[in-house]
């Protein structure tokens, strides 16, 4: 049997026991004590999430700027498409949380012949397995990766794209050798080497006084009437001892002149004028009035001795409207006789701001000086994917002449009118209208004011300045469609309306002018208009505008 003392001493401890099982004073201090490991972790975690999240959205963004920069060349095989894209991507994830990308984690191909697709693999450093997990960090992948998507729609848009560029004569010097510049670099970027699924088409539309459409001339603005060939040319000259006045008599067979209308006759061989000139017609502006007529025959009156005898040769030729020459009016009052040329003007009448074709509303003539803004002696290049035919153009050329840029602004928008490819060979053609299939856009370029409206293939009388004021090159009549700054802007909301888009580039050109004013209402919105004040800045619009049109969207 136990001793009282040791009795004691085990309900002292039982008792203490008991108190301890029902203490609970000091549970949150341990609770505390075992959490603590887990909530540094889970802190230190929220830093590697932040990290990744980061890294992801600049992966993200990175792979789409490659993505695009491969859709915008000209590879078809995902192997190209593939190299572009990692030079791109990997030059815009330097300095990013992203490990080092190697070649096997990504993947470019193409979805059917629109869609670029790459997908990607990154890798993310992470802090805490390297932290609180030592030395088993050095067993486990100390990386986090992270997967990105993205897809660039290279469009099966084509693209038809016409330069309107002015050549008048204060583009002269260093201007028109930037204005060269500019728009070699544009065709550099718009046209495309590989044509396939979409085509990149340009044209040149050069302009000053008018456009310039050599052989294409008669199928744009009609035919003109033919000349009557001449058979045979008497004289009868009074007095008899020194003449002063010879009555001429030209036998053309149903030659259709009637009296008093005025004729010009070239080609006769075998009398002159005070034995120096042609007897027929003694200067480029000259032109006879009909005194008598038969059907075959018709007479006019020279005052001034007419010597020798015919010999062969001869065609007379009306001088109304439409036919090789034209007998007008000037702004002095006096007669200026011109021969139609091929350079074109503004078309008149319903069709006037429309794209109808030519086939069934011509444009107009031009019967421009020989001596003063002459036509110009460069045309325009329609829709064409051969760069060395563009650069070609552009390269030849000059300033001269006044501005009459609405018709430059015209001939923009017939060159990717489908109406008028009557005019091109099958290979310029544009295609229909149709905004899902083909972007059109049309660029207006200018250094000044648009001056130079016609009347009847002539320089209106109410031409502003700059558009030549001698009065043999004016007609004395106001221009039939109003000032070429009105044209120009009504055919631009003709063509917007088409769904061409237009972009302007004023060359040192004033902001808030009359001609920036007009270049803002022409281009389709106001980011589409730029003022260029020096020649570096000219290229620098023309580069902009160039990208703009060829930009392609991310998809997704």
């Amino acid at each position: 049997m136990a001793s009282p003392s040791i009795r004691r001493a085990v309900r002292r401890l039982c008792s203490l026991v008991s108190r301890l099982g029902h203490d609970r004073c000091g549970n949150v201090a341990m609770i505390f004590a075992f959490s603590l490991p887990i909530i540094a972790m889970l802190a230190l975690g929220g830093i590697d999430l932040h990290r990744v999240t980061t890294a992801r959205s600049q992966f993200q963004d990175a792979l789409d700027a490659a993505t695009l920069s491969a859709a915008r060349s000209s590879y078809t095989d995902p192997k190209d498409l593939k190299t572009v894209t990692l030079i791109t991507l990997r030059a815009n994830l330097e300095n990013t949380e992203i490990e080092p990308i190697q070649d096997s984690d990504v993947t470019v191909v193409m979805n059917g012949t629109t869609v670029v697709v790459s997908d990607a693999v990154g890798r993310v450093k992470t802090l805490v397995a390297n932290i609180v997990l030592p030395p088993y960090g050095q067993l486990l992948d100390d990386t986090i990766p992270v997967n990105v998507h993205s897809e660039v729609n290279r469009s099966a848009k084509n693209l038809e794209v016409a330069m309107v560029l002015d050549i008048t004569g204060s583009m002269d010097g260093n201007d028109i050798a930037n204005l060269k510049t500019a728009a070699l670099k544009m065709v550099d970027i718009v046209v495309k080497d590989v044509q396939t699924p979409y085509t990149s088409r340009m044209s040149v539309v050069p302009y000053s006084m008018g456009v310039f459409m050599g052989s294409r001339a008669a199928a744009a603005r009609g035919p003109v009437a033919a000349g009557k060939t001449i058979t045979g040319v008497t004289k009868a000259c009074t007095p008899s001892n020194n003449p002063t006045s010879c009555t001429i008599t030209v036998k053309a067979v149903n030659h259709g002149f009637a009296v008093n209308d005025r004729v010009v006759v070239t080609g006769v061989s075998g009398m002159a004028i005070n034995s120096t000139t042609n007897a027929t017609r003694s200067s480029s502006n000259t032109a006879f009035t009909v005194t008598a007529r038969t059907t075959d025959t018709f007479t006019y009156v020279i005052s001034k001795n007419v010597t020798g005898s015919y010999s062969s040769g001869g065609t007379a030729y009306c001088t109304v409207a439409g036919c090789q020459y034209l007998a007008y009016t000037n702004a002095a009052g006096s007669t200026s006789v011109h021969e139609i040329s091929n350079c074109v003007t503004e078309r008149i009448g319903s069709a006037a701001y429309t794209d109808a074709a030519p086939a069934s509303a011509y444009v107009g003539r031009n019967y421009s000086s020989t001596n003063e803004n002459t036509c110009l002696t460069v045309g325009l290049q329609p829709l064409t994917s051969d760069r060395t035919s563009l650069k070609s153009i552009i390269n030849t050329l000059s300033a001269g002449g006044s501005t009459a840029g609405h018709i430059g602004t015209a001939w923009g928008w017939y060159t990717v009118a489908p109406n008028f490819n009557s005019l091109w060979p099958t290979a310029s053609a544009a295609n229909d209208y149709d905004e899902f299939k083909t972007i059109k856009a049309v660029v207006l370029m200018t250094d000044g004011d648009f001056n130079t409206p016609y009347n009847s293939g002539v320089i209106a009388k109410d031409s502003l300045s700059g558009s030549y004021s001698q009065n043999d090159v004016r007609i004395n009549q106001n221009a039939s469609n109003g000032s070429s700054a009105s044209q120009a802007q009504k055919l631009c909301t003709a063509m917007k309306a088409k769904g061409v888009t237009v972009y302007t580039v004023g060359f040192s050109i004033t902001a808030n002018s009359a001609a920036a004013t007009l270049l803002s209402g022409c281009a389709s919105s106001s980011d589409k208009a730029y003022l260029a004040n020096s020649g570096t800045a000219l290229v620098a619009a023309f580069e902009a505008i160039g990208r703009d049109i060829t930009q392609l969207r991310i998809a997704r």
